[in-house]
């Protein structure tokens, strides 16, 4: 197929393309040109893409740019004993929507994950993370539109629900604070993040904190660093 390609999903999946090629048997759909998808967590943007229908697997190369919408934040419960912002989760519990960057990204949307490789980089407001390997596993369609027929039930929205980086992982949230450590596990319906391994907890300009394991609680407003740790 050539130019001004629209496809649309069974579970409501958005693209457009300028040059396609769909192997009817196998269910196949590939590009080698630049592709926009659109779903109701956001848009994807990519120079090459992979649709196997039948295992619900998309899977783009070089060049992709996501971006995910800000999570509905007004219905969320209020932290308990002031937890202020600064406890946040960098990831999932902002206004602002997040942009990652990577050269590969594989969905798969029978297990409900994604994963970004190679060179990835978040960003959501003054937060920024980088790692090698980016894991988001979520709920509901990920590939679910407004316009299309998403899923039945309250999990239709495609809300991220864990993001799991390799080492090395570096984060910032801005104002001189930096973490590094080896693997981040962020938990977005529990509300923790769990950083492993030679955790730095860092702020201008001469804070510092070393540990084995740090876990920080948005609900409780509180960081916990455990193993041999110096502050």
């Amino acid at each position: 197929l050539f130019d001004s390609i629209d496809i649309a999903g069974d579970s409501g999946l958005k693209a457009h393309l300028t040059r396609a090629t769909i192997r009817t048997k196998e269910n196949v759909i590939t590009s080698d040109q630049p592709v926009v998808v659109m779903m109701e967590a956001g848009t994807i943007n990519a120079n090459q893409m992979t649709v196997r229908q039948k295992t619900k697997e998309y899977i783009f190369i070089d060049k992709v740019r996501t971006s995910l919408k800000a999570q509905d934040t007004s219905s969320a419960t209020a932290a308990p004993n002031g937890a202020k912002e600064k406890t946040a989760l960098p990831f999932g519990n902002s206004k602002d929507q997040i942009n990652i960057v990577a050269n590969r990204l594989d969905v798969n949307d029978a297990t409900k994950t994604a994963l970004f490789t190679g060179g990835v980089k978040a960003v959501q407001g003054a937060a920024w993370l980088t790692s090698p390997e980016l894991e988001v596993s979520y709920e509901g369609s990920h590939a679910a539109v407004a316009e299309g027929k998403p899923e039945p039930g309250p999990a239709q929205s495609g809300k991220v629900k864990r993001v799991i980086a390799k080492n090395p992982v570096v984060l910032s949230q801005g104002e001189g604070q930096q973490v590094t450590s080896q693997n981040a596990d962020f938990d977005a319906l529990e509300q923790k993040a769990v950083l492993e391994g030679d955790v730095v907890m860092s702020q201008a300009p001469d804070k510092r904190a070393v540990g084995d394991r740090a876990v920080i609680d948005q609900v409780a407003g509180t960081v916990l660093l455990t193993g041999t740790s110096v502050v």
